[in-house]
């Protein structure tokens, strides 16, 4: 979990199973984004604030092949949430 000033409280998850997503504590409320190109492999390697905004950048990584070697081929998909 990570605290960023940027629109509350953001916190990401990466299920044992199922797409990454994203969490946001704002006015007290709880909102669950999940992250599109997620599935097995996938994984959340950043969050950081969009300077001036109350949003933030979320990077995802994910094996092109998952059951293929572990130095195979990855795509990274960066997402700006607000």
């Amino acid at each position: 979990m990570r605290a960023v000033p940027a629109g509350g409280l953001w916190a990401v998850a990466v299920p044992a199973s199922g797409s990454p997503y994203v969490l946001n504590l704002r006015d007290g409320r709880w909102t669950r984004l999940t992250l599109r190109q997620g599935g097995p492999g996938a994984y959340i390697t950043g969050v950081e604030p969009v300077p001036g905004t109350k949003r933030v950048w979320v990077q995802t990584r994910r094996r092109d092949d998952p059951a293929g070697p572990p130095d195979g081929a990855v795509t990274a998909t960066v997402y700006e949430l607000s």
